[in-house]
């Protein structure tokens, strides 16, 4: 992606002063059932929105000291211009970037009325049933190597497609060979731990899930999150041992659902089990708060990695090139796209 040249490939866990993470109890939950769920696409069907706006450039400052990865704004961030970056149609995210000699750094704050954490079950009327809603996301797509044609002039929206038998949107790239680098920040599946998923696009479709996707998670040697779901008995697999109802549940505080449980109306259960994954899906240091009707999101993750899974930033001349979907209480298809971004270190 980017000059001649300029490789993204980017890993590796973060440790020591880049996490610093909020236990998900102090979370608040659910502000939004009644929200209307998710921001559509621009005019002209999922990712292939109409004229290109001018590309927008973000600098990436290099700092001594480097920001801590909780969600707050530091000093340091004052230090940096900040890019304001338009979704077509629906609102402005803003950026800002800093480097350090070994891993890159970004913050962006964005407005959204409500916290979404929806993706839980509730008891009612003697079963199970899922909450209506969902959870915001955050997502970042590279060019890995340069591989992807076309992504120069439209980023993100290159990959995105629309299934003409479903008229669902589907993410895959457009030949063989070709392949995105995806870093997916969720506030109730991946925040709570800190990380952002690490994941990356290709061109072959993966028809196992409920839908077709080009989408593949980086390798895991344990960890990432899990469905939370017994489909023979139609319930949770799992409640939590601290006997709280709340939108996360961290697997080392899980206990498995027996047959003589009971239930009454109410309780609630997370849809998955949260546990931190080793190896290249845990590569992103990640961390979000929401307050007043604003997220503010940083992110951080090693400059160059040893995953072919990842873009890497290897070459600090260069520029790189990105793209950005938000998620609002939704999932699949339904988000807002940027632009292709400009990155460039200086």
């Amino acid at each position: 992606m980017g000059a001649a040249g300029s490789r993204l490939r980017i890993s590796l866990p973060l440790t020591g002063h880049l996490h610093r993470v909020r236990a998900p109890s102090d979370r608040r939950w659910p502000r939004d059932a009644v929200e209307s769920p998710g921001l559509d696409h621009p005019d002209d069907g999922p990712g292939r929105g109409g004229g290109l706006a001018a590309k927008e450039v973000l600098t990436a400052k290099k700092v001594a000291a480097p920001p801590m990865i909780d969600g707050k704004s530091e000093t340091v961030w004052n230090t940096v211009r900040p890019v304001t970056i338009n979704l077509p149609g629906k609102f402005t995210v803003t950026a800002k970037a800093v480097y350090t000699d070994t891993c890159v750094y970004f913050m962006f704050p964005w407005p959204d009325k409500y916290e979404s954490l929806n993706r839980v079950r509730v008891f009612e009327k003697g079963r199970w049933q899922k909450k209506p809603g969902n959870e915001e996301r955050f997502n970042l797509m590279w060019n890995i190597n340069g591989s992807i044609a076309g992504f120069s002039e439209k980023g993100g929206q290159i990959v995105c497609h629309k299934n003409k038998e479903t008229d669902e949107g589907q993410m895959y790239t457009n030949g063989p060979g070709e392949r995105a680098d995806f870093w997916h920040w969720n506030p109730q599946r991946t925040n709570p731990l800190g990380y952002a998923d690490d994941r990356f696009v290709m061109n072959e479709l993966d028809r196992s899930g409920e839908e077709a996707t080009g989408r593949r998670a980086d390798q895991a040697s344990s960890g990432s999150f899990s469905a939370n779901s017994d489909s023979v008995k139609n319930r949770p697999k799992f409640t939590s041992a601290k006997g709280k109802d709340e939108p996360v549940l961290l697997k080392k505080d899980a206990k498995e659902v027996s047959d003589a449980t009971k239930f009454r109306d109410g309780p609630i259960v997370p849809q998955e089990v949260l546990e931190m994954p080793a190896g290249s899906r845990g590569d992103v240091a990640a961390k979000g708060i929401w307050k007043a009707g604003k997220w503010t999101l940083e992110l951080a993750r090693k400059l160059t990695t040893d995953h072919d899974d990842d873009g890497q930033f290897d070459d600090l001349s260069s520029t790189f090139r990105f793209g950005i979907s938000v998620h609002n209480n939704a999932g699949g298809g339904t988000h807002a796209t940027s632009e292709v971004i400009e990155l460039k270190f200086k």
